[in-house]
């Protein structure tokens, strides 16, 4: 059984892996933009939580929807991890097509090659400003936004951790 630290480091190599392979599929697969959504369940008292990413043709974007994060969290987030903002304050980070009508979701950008620090970054929300439980499986979806392409639907991810 490994020690918490041990599954942090888990988490953060799979989350990295994850980011990674999204690359690939929206380049040479999808030849187009993609999306991936981390989700954890609600569970008791903790409603669901989480966080997206788009990968466009040049970089990659956290995206934090604002239903899943409070005022207080983004300033958390922006004190302790730099290059987030609120796309209201980044207009010129606005996808194609993209709808924030009546949202303003909480941002960062990455270029592909530092999916280890969006990880980082994603392990942080999760588990230091969220404080959620890291023996609880996150599900993942992935598909292309023309809708051509889908990878995971919900599919779990840790869930046999603490078994390794």
């Amino acid at each position: 059984m490994l020690g918490s630290s041990g599954v942090l480091q888990n988490r953060k190599n799979e989350f990295q892996l994850r980011l990674a392979s999204m690359n690939g599929r929206a380049h040479e697969i999808a030849q187009g933009s993609c999306y991936m959504c981390f989700v954890y369940p609600a569970l008791g008292d903790k409603s669901e939580r989480f966080i997206q990413f788009s990968f466009e043709k040049d970089c990659f974007h956290l995206d934090i929807p604002c239903q899943t994060l409070s005022r207080e969290e983004a300033a958390r987030i922006s004190a302790s991890r730099p290059g987030f903002f609120y796309l209201s304050d980044g207009p010129q980070y606005t996808l194609h097509e993209e709808d924030t009508e009546g949202s303003d979701p909480f941002r960062t950008v990455y270029f592909y090659g530092d999916e280890c620090t969006a990880a980082d970054d994603m392990a942080h929300i999760f588990y230091s400003i969220w404080q959620l439980s890291i023996s609880v499986p996150i599900y993942v979806t992935a598909s292309s936004f023309n809708d051509e392409h889908h990878w995971e639907s919900d599919h779990p991810l840790f869930w046999n951790a603490f078994e390794e």
